[in-house]
Order: C-alpha cells, then structure tokens, then sequence
C-alpha cells in the first residue's frame, strides 16, 4: 500500500476599510492533513540468469537439437536464433492501462504465443527443435535471450547444459520386453 499526506496550512485576512483605506482587521489560521492511498503495484524481480538446455538427438532418421529454457518464471517473452531461424516465444502479454487516478500500470496476462520464422525449426511440448548436429553447429552463434517488462538478458553459450542421447535400435532390438511385446503383436 502506497500513502501520500499533505499537510496544508490556510491563512486567512480579513479586509476592512475605513477613510484610511484598506487593512487586515483580523487574521486566522488553519492546518488540515489530506491523504491518499494506493494499492502498490506488482514489482517484477529482476531476470535472473537465463538456463538453457539443448539435447542433441543422434543416429535417428533426422539429426536434430532440443532447445528448452529450464527458468521461465520472470520472463514474458524469450527468443531462440540460430542463423536464419527464429523462435520468438511470448508467455504473458501486457496491457498498458490507467488508473482512475491517472497511474500508468501494465495488466499482464498469461498468454502462449509462438512464432517460428526459417526452414528447419519446429516445437515438441515447450522445446524448440532445430535440424542439424552440434559437432557442425558453432554454439556462438546460439542466441537465446529473455525479457520481462522492464528488462532483456542473453543467455551465455558457455553455461549451456548439453546433453546427447544417441538412438541405437540394436541394443534396443535386443530388450526382452520389447522382443515379448513384438511376438505378441505378430500373432494377432
């Protein structure tokens, strides 16, 4: 709760008049105290460092990387680039309204919009997947970057947390219950 006081001090004079002319013939004096209050605004706590993980998907039919932003808590937006590819990521909305009082706020809204610009870039759930292998990619030129309201942060590529999982259908081939579950599927 946000307060304001005014203390204001009333002086008054009245004026008589005489043949003489014009003088104060009596003076009072009043103080009042006005206040106003105001609900305080939501104060956004300031970005913290943006956590990135990618997951690089080898020896599949398509070489692919997972991008996903782990702390998404105080962003309203983030963006994933890589070369021509975009990924612009909206979680909240803002609105710019005014109080009866005349104060500017922002009314924010939770609202998922995602926008993909470039060839070779999708989304699985919450991730960003981009076509190609991180062997041949430069990790440099991964821009991730994270805004609220009043604030925008790029994520660092040397705090990215890689991991690589590999596809390998020959020791998957090899699992009893997925030998089971393939026998019983070909008698039907």
């Amino acid at each position: 709760m946000i307060s304001a006081k005014l203390h204001a001090v009333l002086h008054y004079h009245y004026m008589c008049r005489d043949q003489s002319g014009e003088f104060v013939c009596r003076s009072s004096r009043e103080e009042h105290d006005f206040y106003d209050y105001e609900q305080s605004p939501e104060i956004y706590p300031r970005l913290q460092n943006i956590s990135v993980n990618i997951t690089q998907y080898n020896n599949s039919l398509y070489e692919n990387i997972g991008i996903s932003i782990a702390n998404i808590s105080g962003l309203n937006k983030y963006t994933i680039q890589y070369e021509d590819r975009i990924a612009e990521y909206r979680i909240k909305k803002a609105h710019i309204e005014q109080t009866a009082k005349g104060v500017y706020f922002a009314n924010v809204t939770p609202a998922e919009i995602l926008d993909l610009k470039g060839k070779n870039i999708s989304r699985y759930g919450k991730m960003i997947l981009l076509n190609g292998n991180l062997s041949k990619m430069n990790l440099s030129k991964i821009r991730i970057t994270g805004s609220n309201l009043y604030e925008t942060k790029t994520s660092d590529p040397n705090q990215f947390n890689i991991t690589r999982l590999e596809f390998k259908p020959e020791k998957d081939l090899e699992n009893p219950v997925l030998l089971w579950f393939m026998s019983v599927w070909r008698s039907w």
